[in-house]
């Protein structure tokens, strides 16, 4: 019969290689994603390939101005698309 000191061996040795390898795989794990504070890398664009913008004209928090942006907005064909949804779903 096996005395209870060598019974206990090879749980043992088991235990310390599952241990390992979970430390191993948590270093790999950290070691390989990439931090959030790298940048990714971008070319920079020739300037022969830029777009030409219009140039914004400057933007006024007047009442009045407000207003006169409001009015020329097109709302009257806002709820059209409500109303085909409504359709679609019945």
């Amino acid at each position: 019969m096996k005395s209870n000191e060598s019974a206990g061996v090879g749980p043992l040795i088991g235990s310390i290689i599952i241990v390992l390898i979970l430390i191993m795989g948590g270093y790999y794990s950290l070691t390989s994603r990439q931090t959030k504070n790298e940048e990714p890398v971008t070319h920079p664009v020739p300037i022969e390939e830029t777009v030409a913008t219009e140039a914004i004209p400057p933007v006024s928090t007047e009442i009045e101005d407000l207003s006169a942006d409001a009015v020329l907005i097109d709302v009257a064909g806002a709820d059209d698309d409500l109303l085909n949804i409504e359709t679609a779903v019945q």
